[in-house]
């Protein structure tokens, strides 16, 4: 994970993810709910989500401003987000309509003159409109906001019973009736002569063109897949005069907001399933549908809109005096303007397969304005067809079949990422994937990044209630249902490089391993031409045709002595063969580290501080570390107890009560893993070992002392665990020792050894020293200190 840059970079990653995620967990999860009313899709991205990583990435900027991108815009919430935080934003989105929204929103609008012109048009139709709903009830006039029905056979006496009907009363009225005060009434003779009466009506003319098929979302041959087969005729006809009277209105922008108004409840005025809150535009149960009055639908979402626009707890208090509009495009992200290298960070929800086709899911709303208007800008145009980002299976669209083409549409996508933003920028996306195939394309998504210069660094899982949860979640890469991951684009001398998906480190590296292992000595030169032979033999034409990156690669993961000599870097973890240590052993190897770490932030801490700090040192790309930190959480606070005691605070600095015969000594267990190896040394140097040095290696991942005795050369690995040592470790030491030719390996440790440990310390000839025997070799040196 992100190995190849510096150490101190390495640190500010760390720190950047542990603020960031600390900010998410407490955050509101739960869309802008004034947003969401507004709008027709329900939109899961949280604005105080988004709101925290634009305010802490601007924090964090070294310049004055931060230039985000958001290519796949949608609701808009990121821009708005941008906005009210004052950051340069570009966006954009290839669906026509959802651009029309945000663009829209984001007009200065005269409130006034919308609400003249709504006036106008209240005065022009509601009347006749509301006229097509009346009803009687105790012989007193109302109307009908809600008729309960079954379609299919239609059914308006005795429909099938819901829990939204009382006493088979399947209509809602308007207003309670005066006389028995009450809000509901069964359908009777008057509201069946009132339904034929209105299918009496004609002239009107309504949009009756198929659709574009697509069975994933329910527009199916023969049964939905035309326009007018989800209204009833009644609201057919209410549609229509509400559409005929607003565009008599004088033409502005302030119009346009009433018929956007129409346009954002259309899905409330087709035939849908009962409980009215169902996303799926184009199914139409057979049962237990609902009816609802056209003027109260708009009504209500007239005010909404309204609402969103102007209100201080929507738009209102976002879009203030110095408001100047972002640029925002209704265009494919390939294809929206961005100059290269400008953006600090892109922040966006691309379009994830499982999920629903948009541009198919939004023909409600874009036919209506193209059947009205007959303006080109509604069409689903081939441009859109060709462009989108999705897999449907929509006869009509054959090149959108199929995960390769997806697949390398995520590539595309990633590539076009890595041109438009700064080398150590941040890319963030929301990430939302079906259950099926997650861990599929969770993985594509990272390879895509990797093939393009980015490294996934992070995930943090925010759906979750639970705080704790969302902690542990966040820490292994598992399914949820909403997150954020987290890229951080890479310079040249940082990235991994890929052909296709052939992994070109990992050619060069296991190339010149395995020659290595059959010559014992390569020099480099030689090396040279042996990936060259090799990239020819796979027509890897990346690493044919340039040397200077096979150069690059080889310094990477070997060492060159002085004599031209090839030395594998044994701290490599990123391949499989150093990866079989298991997550156990790795948590075994943090945790003192991260306990050291967070007790000298504070006093305490608690059991989320401590999993989301092991999250940021384990590799997030193992699949053994996604279900293991849920499964073995005894196992882990086991580990973790090893180290502090519990109390009503979180997790303290342990106590150790030490035997009467270790008073007043030093426990070794309290002293870090560097207090611990100087100790080491200073014992090395007493027992008659020369030159020896605390090599300072990061991780962990191999030596920490090396030194000389008797003309050998020694290597020593000092593990200060509570935990008994086993096998990996040993094997660890002994494969550097073989790389490095050294005479003698030493691992020391404070516990002692598994069985495991011990037999292949005897199988490999490491030289183990428990924590009996080193107390023994301190106590020699310094009596009565140490314990």
């Amino acid at each position: 994970m992100y190995w190849l840059l510096d150490p101190q970079k390495q640190k500010e990653i760390r720190t950047t993810i542990k603020e960031i995620g600390e900010l998410i967990m407490s955050a509101e999860v739960n869309p802008w709910a004034c947003c969401k009313n507004a709008y027709i899709f329900s939109g899961r991205k949280s604005s105080d989500i988004a709101s925290r990583v634009i305010i802490y990435f601007k924090k964090i900027s070294q310049t004055k401003g931060i230039h985000l991108y958001d290519p796949f815009m949608g609701s808009g919430i990121i821009v708005y987000e941008a906005i009210r935080n004052k950051c340069k934003i570009t966006a954009g989105d290839i669906d026509n309509y959802s651009w029309y929204l945000v663009d829209l929103f984001l007009k200065p609008l005269d409130k006034k003159k919308i609400i003249t012109l709504f006036k106008e048009l209240e005065d022009k139709i509601k009347q006749k409109i509301m006229d097509l709903y009346s009803t009687v009830c105790c012989e007193e006039q109302n109307y009908i906001d809600k008729l309960y029905f079954d379609p299919n056979p239609i059914e308006f006496y005795n429909p099938m019973s819901h829990p939204y009907m009382s006493n088979g009363k399947n209509i809602i009225m308007a207003y309670k009736c005066p006389k028995c005060e009450n809000g509901r009434k069964r359908f009777s003779e008057i509201d069946k002569k009132k339904i034929d009466s209105v299918n009496l009506n004609s002239g009107y003319r309504f949009p009756s063109h198929n659709l574009i098929i697509n069975a994933r979302i329910n527009i199916t041959p023969g049964k939905t897949d035309h326009y007018d087969c989800f209204f009833t005729k009644r609201n057919q006809y209410a549609l229509c005069l509400l559409q005929e009277a607003i565009l008599e209105l004088e033409k502005s922008s302030e119009r346009d907001f009433l018929q956007m108004a129409l346009v954002t409840a259309l899905h409330l005025m087709k035939i849908t399933d009962y409980k009215a809150k169902s996303q799926d535009l184009y199914h139409i149960p057979d049962k237990c549908c609902v009816e609802r009055n056209v003027w109260l639908c708009f009504a209500d979402r007239f005010n909404k809109v309204m609402k969103f626009k102007f209100d201080d707890e929507g738009l209102g208090g976002v879009l203030k005096s110095d408001f100047t509009k972002p640029n925002i495009y209704n265009l494919s992200y390939n294809d929206t303007p961005v100059v290269d290298g400008s953006v600090d960070l892109i922040f966006s929800e691309p379009p994830y397969s499982e999920l629903v086709p948009y541009l198919e899911r939004n023909q409600l709303f874009r036919d209506w304005l193209y059947f009205w208007t007959g303006d080109e800008i509604w069409k689903f145009s081939n441009y859109m067809k060709q462009k989108e980002v999705i897999i449907t299976d929509s006869p009509e669209r054959n090149n959108k079949r199929g995960w390769k083409q997806y697949y390398s549409s995520l590539d595309e996508i990633f590539d076009h990422f890595s041109k438009k933003i700064k080398v150590h920028g941040y890319c963030v996306l929301f990430f939302r994937a079906g259950k099926k195939r997650w861990m599929e394309i969770i993985n594509k998504i990272k390879l895509s990044a990797r093939k393009a210069g980015f490294e996934p660094i992070h995930r943090i899982a925010y759906a979750k209630a639970d705080p704790s949860m969302r902690y542990l979640w966040s820490s292994n890469w598992s399914i949820t249902s909403d997150s954020l991951i987290f890229f951080l684009k890479l310079d040249e001398t940082e990235r991994y490089y890929y052909e296709g998906d052939v992994w070109l480190d990992k050619v060069i590296y296991k190339t010149l391993q395995n020659r290595i292992k059959e010559k014992k000595e390569l020099k480099f030169l030689e090396a040279v031409s042996i990936i060259l032979n090799e990239a020819n033999s796979q027509g890897l034409k990346t690493l044919y045709l340039n040397a200077e990156l096979i150069h690059l690669l080889i310094k990477r993961y070997f060492d060159i002595l002085p004599n031209q000599t090839l030395l594998p870097k044994i701290d490599i973890t990123i391949f499989e063969d150093f990866r079989k240590e298991t997550i156990q052993n790795r948590i075994l190897d943090w945790t003192p580290r991260i306990v050291e770490d967070l007790l000298k932030e504070k006093e305490a801490f608690n059991y989320n501080d401590y999993i989301y700090n092991l999250s940021l040192y384990l590799d997030n790309g193992d699949k053994d570390a996604i279900e293991s930190l849920n499964e073995d959480k005894g196992f882990i606070v086991s580990v973790l107890k090893n180290y502090v005691d519990e109390t009503n605070k979180g997790f303290v600095k342990k106590k150790i009560v030490l035997p009467v015969k270790a008073k007043n000594k030093i426990d070794l267990h309290t002293l870090s893993g560097k207090e611990f190896e100087v100790l080491v040394k200073e014992v090395l140097i007493k027992e008659g070992y020369k030159d020896v040095v605390i090599t300072g290696r990061p991780s962990d991942k191999g030596v920490d002392i090396e030194a000389k005795i008797n003309g050998s050369k020694v290597i020593v690995q000092c593990k200060n665990w509570r935990h008994n040592v086993g096998s990996t470790p040993i094997q660890r030491l002994h494969s550097y020792q073989m790389a490095r030719d050294k005479d003698k390996a030493i691992c020391i440790t404070t516990s002692d050894f598994t069985q495991d440990g011990k037999i292949e310390a005897e199988k490999t000839r490491v030289e183990i020293i428990d924590g009996k025997q080193i107390r023994g070799m301190i106590e020699r040196w310094f009596a009565g200190k140490y314990y």
